[in-house]
């Protein structure tokens, strides 16, 4: 009581690294008769003179229920009562009071050891602070044990050992027992003691102790009182001797082998007399072999046993279980249910798409196999898809998981059907995607509705225009129907689309072009008149002409059917297929004349300008005749009817294979799988829509033109 303030320079010093607050301390002790109050106010009084010169309170401030000296308090109040008995009492009295410490034994301080401190005690045996630990109990049981043979009052305390790491407020409790019976002493009472202490320092007993927070002897004290308890004798009154107890065995309670227990008469504490030893029943088992027995133990959940005497019971094999205790077999689970292992107590319902797939003991549930699926537990075997479905994988759960495998898919009569060509069907109500060589138009059908062949769906020229894949997917940056044209401002080639140069480089090609066009017929006819004017037998520049023409022409000629070769879907070696690519300029691809696309975004317009080339350059030769001869007066030499002929003959001639080719250009169409067809040489056209019918308009004359040549 000395000590008010928690900042006292006592407390602060040995509490250097805290700041400790000025705050009055307040003192929660017990209410009720206590051993504890007794052994903390006997550690006081033993540890410090003032607590026993406090007048007034010398005979007092020392037992269970002490009367406690104020010392510089000055009032009652800051000694707190305990609310309650008991040590709880205590810890929540101490936790509700700020600033206040009590008292409460090891087992306390280990139970709230998150929410209460405990304090460290200066040892006076070197000065160092000691913890509350059952280590530091154990040393001070261990030193006070020491002057238990020299106190014959039997008032030994553990305060204040003088042991290195000894708490110093321990107060031990002990048993004393004589290690001698009395004169007539009962070996039968001493025997039971005995086994009773022994049992009480048992491994079990004291895992026991230390798993609810109770302080275990340490070894060496259970070793003294095993060694004690050896020493102890009784009087067998059954041949009238003094001996030591653990060789007494009372003839009431012999030994039986395992799979026996002892059998006696009577009944309740009267029933002493040995009768034999009997067999453990069906579902029961007794393990322990030459042991006092009095009664079998039942087979334990997940275990059983239909044999009499038996010193173990068998687990249940996995599939099989036994619930209650002193089962006599092992059941198998039921349909639905499994087992996982051996020494199952119960057995468990199979998961969502799982089952026992129909066995007669399952010790583990399988997944619903690919095709099956189970919506509900416990389940004997798994539900079939509809036909024609399936599932993705093994173990789905619900029947809406069952849909058309890969290579199909759901058709509005709800039935999986094959996958059209074109197209690559993922399965399972997944998007349709085009195949590679194909593409997909996007269409406000769905592909899963139809019966067929859905729209939408074309067929590329080149196949590698269309990479597969979902609606609108071209390559090279290509687009429109079947990836067959470019965006604006720009031209196409076997490549892909590229960015036009610009419209001057177009005006360019077109002047050139027409340039061409009047220039070839006006050439040739000069050609030929030249060679009227020269008679054959005066000169051979006749001759040589006439050579030089049709070298120039069979060569054309040849280089022509190079073009048509290249024409053909033949896979041709890449160094090969681009020297033989580069020939159809000489049929009048458009495809080598890139230009030709930037003037114009229209498939019909760009075919409209290559199949007019040859007609108005014959048109040309024709209105060039005709106004030479009209004005003729003039003209020195005005054209002459043969000459005129053997232009046009020449022309026609050397144009007929690409004539021939753009002639039947628009006559040439392949299928898409839906049915309709597009141009060959026009992907993007469809073959009778109006640009179809415009290329036809320009075809069919060109082509009787090339027939009345034949």
């Amino acid at each position: 009581g000395r000590v008010t303030y928690w900042d006292d320079d006592k407390v602060q010093s040995l509490n250097p690294s805290i700041i400790l607050p000025h705050e009055r301390i307040s003192v929660v002790v017990r209410s009720d008769k206590s051993s504890l109050n007794e052994a903390i106010t006997a550690s006081l009084n033993h540890s410090s003179p003032w607590w026993s010169q406090v007048p007034g309170f010398m005979e007092e401030a020392v037992g269970k229920a002490p009367k406690w000296p104020l010392g510089n308090y000055t009032d009652q109040n800051d000694i707190y009562y305990a609310t309650k008995e008991g040590q709880e009492s205590m810890v929540v009295d101490a936790l509700r009071k700020p600033f206040s410490f009590s008292y409460v034994d090891l087992t306390q301080v280990r139970r709230f050891s998150e929410v209460i401190g405990s304090a460290h005690i200066i040892s006076s045996f070197n000065g160092k602070p000691v913890p509350p630990t059952p280590e530091a109990v154990s040393s001070s049981i261990v030193g006070a044990l020491e002057d238990v043979e020299n106190d014959p009052k039997l008032e030994v305390q553990a305060l204040n050992v003088q042991r290195d790491g000894a708490y110093p407020i321990v107060r031990v409790t002990y048993w004393y027992i004589k290690k001698a019976a009395a004169a007539n002493g009962d070996c039968y009472r001493t025997w039971l003691l005995r086994e009773f202490l022994l049992f009480s320092y048992s491994d079990l007993a004291v895992e026991i102790a230390d798993r609810n927070g109770w302080i275990v002897p340490p070894a060496s004290v259970i070793d003294i009182i095993t060694s004690k308890l050896a020493e102890m004798k009784c009087i067998d009154l059954d041949i009238g001797q003094q001996i030591f107890v653990k060789d007494y065995q009372p003839p009431r309670y012999r030994q039986c082998p395992k799979g026996q227990y002892i059998q006696r008469s009577g009944s309740g504490s009267g029933a002493t007399e040995f009768t034999g030893c009997g067999n453990c029943s069906v579902g029961t088992y007794q393990p322990r072999d030459m042991d006092i027995v009095f009664n079998c133990l039942p087979c334990s959940a997940g275990s059983a046993t239909n044999q009499t005497g038996q010193s173990e019971c068998q687990l249940c094999p996995a599939g099989r279980s036994s619930g209650a205790p002193g089962a006599t077999s092992c059941i198998r689970c039921s349909a639905g249910k499994y087992s996982p292992s051996n020494g199952g107590s119960q057995c468990f319902d199979c998961a969502v798409g799982t089952s026992t797939l129909g066995k007669d003991t399952a010790h583990t549930c399988e997944q619903c196999p690919k095709g099956r699926f189970g919506n509900q537990t416990a389940l004997d075997s798994c539900y079939s898809c509809p036909a024609g479905r399936s599932t993705k994988q093994a173990g789905h759960a619900y029947g809406d998981e069952c849909g058309c495998e890969s290579g199909s898919f759901l058709n509005s009569m709800d039935l999986c059907q094959q996958c059209p060509l074109g197209l690559e069907c993922p399965g399972f109500e997944l998007p349709l995607l085009a195949a590679p060589g194909y593409m997909l138009m996007a269409s406000d059908e769905s592909p899963f509705t139809l019966h067929s062949h859905p729209p939408g769906v074309y067929r590329c020229q080149p196949a590698h225009a269309c990479p597969g894949g979902g609606p609108g997917t071209c390559a090279q940056g290509r687009m429109g129907l079947a990836c067959g044209t470019c965006p604006e401002d720009h031209w196409m080639d076997s490549a892909g689309c590229h960015k036009c140069s610009g419209k001057l480089a177009s005006g360019m090609l077109l002047a050139v072009w027409f340039a061409l066009v009047v220039t070839l017929p006006i050439v040739v006819c000069l050609l030929n008149r030249k060679n009227d004017e020269v008679e054959p037998q005066a000169s051979g520049w006749s001759i040589e002409l006439i050579s030089l023409k049709g070298t120039a022409v069979s060569m054309l000629r040849v280089l022509q059917f190079m073009g048509l070769v290249s024409l053909l879907t033949v896979p041709w070696p890449q160094s090969i297929g681009t020297v033989v690519g580069n020939f159809d300029l000489f049929l009048l691809n458009q495809d080598k004349l890139p230009e030709l696309s930037c003037l114009s975004s229209s498939s019909w317009q760009r075919y409209a300008f290559v199949a007019s080339t040859m007609p108005l350059a014959v048109s040309l030769c024709v209105i060039c005749f005709y106004t030479s001869r009209r004005l003729h007066k003039g003209f020195q030499h005005p054209w002459a009817t043969a000459s005129m002929s053997n232009t046009l003959g020449s022309m026609l001639h050397m144009s007929f294979t690409p004539l021939v080719t753009i002639a039947l250009t628009p006559m040439m169409c392949y299928s898409h799988p839906a049915g309709s067809k597009s141009l060959l040489k026009f992907p993007s056209v469809l073959c009778g829509d109006s640009q179809h019918h415009n290329m036809l308009v320009l075809a069919i004359p060109l082509l009787m033109l090339v027939l009345c040549f034949l």
